[in-house]
């Protein structure tokens, strides 16, 4: 009860809020899957469908930590750095799909904290996290299945081999995941319609699901473009973290 408590008061800090919501990277990261044969390079297309659910759970696993906000920027989870390690250091191709997920989370966020949130921010004065519940809440309930059952075994390797990498704020890595699992399944929630008037009573007219639609395909773009590039990715001159853009709005409701 105590996790729960403390992730509810978070989930209301926009400062450490995120960007799109767990159901959005993973069916953003199931998109790339099914879309990405025809564009991304073959030797890294048949890694990620072979292990795909190590890819999934890493384009979902980099919103583990609570707080990145609070971190020197170097530290932060969101740092290009801390996904370009993983990939160099993975020796299985387990943890190399798992990082390539990780890398397509921050290639989304670029969009997310640069363009979607921002654009909405300057219009209302909500927290991230009621922008993000409009997102999720408009993707299908099939996703809020397949995201419930991601492999247990699968989440503990990938658990074990990030943790190396991360540096936690306020909470150990164990706590961090406590909550990251609360955000989970609150997620698989956000399509109720007691939960969707809620957040819609709270968005201005100009959120609309069209739109959404339309920053997540921007999304999609920038993943397929990092695994496509590779290091000389343009994508890796934004900042996932969109720091710039949302300074500004960081602020209570």
């Amino acid at each position: 009860m105590l996790i729960l408590f403390v992730f509810l008061l978070i989930l209301m800090m926009p400062s450490v809020a995120y960007a799109w919501g767990p159901l959005t990277h993973f069916y953003l990261g199931h998109q790339v899957l099914a879309l990405g044969a025809s564009v991304v390079p073959i030797g890294i297309y048949n890694l990620i469908r072979k292990f795909k659910n190590d890819f999934l759970y890493g384009n979902i696993s980099a919103d583990i930590i609570i707080g990145k906000r609070f971190q020197a920027f170097e530290k932060s989870s969101h740092n290009w750095n801390v996904g370009i390690k993983l990939l160099k250091a993975a020796r299985t191709e387990q943890r190399k799909s798992f990082a390539y997920g990780y890398l397509t989370h921050l290639a989304a966020d670029t969009v997310a904290h640069n363009y979607y949130i921002p654009k909405f921010l300057a219009m209302t004065n909500l927290t991230h996290s009621i922008l993000e519940v409009k997102a999720d809440s408009i993707i299908d309930k099939e996703y809020r299945y397949m995201v419930r059952n991601i492999d247990k075994l699968v989440q503990l390797r990938n658990d074990v081999f990030l943790e190396k990498f991360l540096e936690r704020l306020f909470l150990s890595f164990k706590t961090n995941k406590k909550i990251f699992k609360g955000v989970l399944l609150l997620s698989r929630f956000s399509h109720i319609i007691s939960v969707i008037n809620f957040v819609d009573k709270r968005l201005p007219n100009g959120v609309t699901a069209e739109e959404i639609f339309d920053f997540q395909s921007k999304s999609l773009v920038m993943m397929l473009e990092l695994l496509r590039d590779g290091e000389i990715s343009s994508v890796f001159k934004k900042d996932p973290m969109g720091r710039v853009h949302i300074k500004p709005f960081n602020k209570p409701i």
